[in-house]
């Protein structure tokens, strides 16, 4: 193991994919905290998810547990697309950040980053990560430009500040179309994942 190695954690797994036909999918697949719901299937060993835990008790909340509903929950697959067609493909892995990493990694893309960039750039999220955080917490990266920092600075935000490339703000992988339909990918540092483009020839 390289020195200073951390080995990332988690309970979701976020897929981009495309290819030159315009076919593209983004997955996430989630089991819901460290060991989803505690239950594996005994004939397939299957472990099962726990998004339920979603669901409340109180009947003004919209997650109210009902028949046949479905909790909200924070998994959210995005594709890009404008009068060319598609632009991206994105997958993210982050909790409730997830909207903030989609947002911040496709800004830096549409802004002219490589997709590598776009994944790579320093983020900071806003609300809770780790069970007991605030809604007023904010997590910032180290290395965040200070023009982004400051402005975060000045609000009445609680900043905690992380390493570079920290797990706490989450993950995502990111395919870019560009308009000649050259594909580009790029894998968060933050986790375990790869991005790679491949060419066929017949």
């Amino acid at each position: 193991m390289l020195p200073g190695f951390r080995r990332p954690r988690g309970d979701t797994v976020g897929i981009a994919v495309s290819d030159s036909s315009g076919w593209s999918v983004s997955l996430i697949q989630s089991v819901y905290h460290a060991f989803g719901a505690a239950v594996v299937e005994p004939s397939t060993g299957i472990l099962l998810h726990n998004r339920g835990t979603g669901f409340s008790l109180d009947p003004s909340s919209p997650n109210v547990l009902a028949p046949g509903k479905r909790p909200l929950h924070t998994l959210m697959p995005v594709m890009v697309t404008d009068e060319r067609g598609l632009r991206f493909v994105s997958a993210t892995m982050g909790g409730q950040g997830q909207p903030q990493i989609h947002a911040q990694t496709l800004l830096h893309a549409m802004s002219g980053a490589s997709a590598q960039e776009a994944v790579s750039a320093p983020r900071a999220i806003v609300g809770p990560q780790r069970d007991g955080d605030s809604p007023s917490n904010v997590y910032v990266e180290r290395d965040l430009p200070s023009l982004a920092r400051d402005a975060l600075t000045h609000t009445t935000l609680h900043v905690i500040e992380t390493p570079d490339a920290d797990e706490l703000v989450g993950h995502a992988n990111l395919v870019a179309v560009a308009p000649d339909g050259e594909l580009d990918a790029g894998s968060d540092p933050r986790s375990d994942g790869s991005a790679s483009v491949r060419t066929y020839r017949d």
